[in-house]
């Protein structure tokens, strides 16, 4: 049985709002595999602080994953509350941080 959960991460925040996961957290049963940065830093940054993860360009890359387990929404606006709603009609555990 397979108990590792699997994370796409969207940032909606700027800069002062990064959430942080490390690779130190497959060890905690989590697997960052997704990642999709808006407006806060570019994609080679992102690669360089998420390397474990693939860079997306698109929510719907992380929300119509059958892979992903739970989708953590960091620093959302009132505007990104369809984004959310989206992931939970998709089946999808969210956490908003």
């Amino acid at each position: 049985m397979n108990t590792l959960k699997n994370i796409g991460l969207i940032e909606c925040g700027g800069k002062e709002k990064k959430f942080q996961l490390d690779s130190t957290s497959s060890g905690n049963g989590f697997k960052l595999v997704k990642v999709l940065v808006r407006n806060s830093i570019s994609p080679d940054s992102a690669r360089k602080q998420y390397p474990m993860a693939e860079i997306v360009d698109h929510e719907h890359s992380i929300i119509h994953d059958n892979a992903i387990d739970l989708v953590i929404v960091s620093g959302p606006k009132q505007s990104d509350l369809p984004l959310v709603a989206e992931a939970l009609g998709a089946g999808k555990q969210v956490r908003i941080v």
